[in-house]
């Protein structure tokens, strides 16, 4: 009985191991920047190996520090491709915050098959914060557990993602004055 259960946990990771290397895979990145009293965070998605799926609901969230940030939405000029603006097949890109987390948000129409996942990164959108601290420095990250991307056909690719956080990035000299 040891035996036939030993051979088949190794056949299963066996399986898993193949399909992995032989599945897609993607890469989520933040890029971070600033203006005046604002915190821009860029979230980005690529396909960096195997044929790309075409985009379904995801949801993308990072993680912040709501005592140094304040959450103000998205900034709809900067819509990625999965928008509706962009797309018949996707709704008006959204964005949603429960402290300390805010997301944005892909749903899919029923219309058309959707648009792959490029092989370079490609923006999916900005959420926007303000300062409420301007002598701190400012850390977002990926929040995994409440992040799920799934393709068009609703199957979930969040497993073959790889996450990656920007560094903390100090505030501008300029914020220095800055008063609440």
């Amino acid at each position: 009985m040891k035996k036939l259960t030993l051979s088949c946990i190794l056949l299963m990771l066996i399986i898993a191991a193949t399909y992995r290397a032989r599945g897609q895979t993607y890469e989520a990145t933040i890029q971070l920047s600033t203006s005046n009293d604002t915190l821009n965070v860029d979230l980005f998605l690529r396909t960096t190996s195997g044929t790309s799926a075409n985009l379904g609901d995801a949801t993308l969230t990072v993680s912040y520090d709501n005592n140094v940030l304040t959450w103000r939405g998205k900034n709809p000029n900067f819509d990625g491709r999965w928008d509706n603006g962009n797309s018949t097949s996707y709704n008006d890109l959204t964005s949603s915050n429960v402290p300390p987390r805010a997301s944005l948000d892909v749903t899919k129409t029923n219309s058309g098959s959707g648009l792959d996942i490029p092989t370079t990164a490609t923006r999916v959108g900005r959420i926007i914060f303000t300062f409420t601290d301007p002598t701190a420095t400012v850390f977002i990250a990926w929040n995994t557990l409440f992040t799920a991307i799934y393709d068009f056909n609703g199957n979930s690719i969040t497993p073959s993602l790889t996450f990656t956080n920007p560094p903390g990035i100090a505030l501008p000299i300029q914020m220095a004055s800055f008063s609440a």
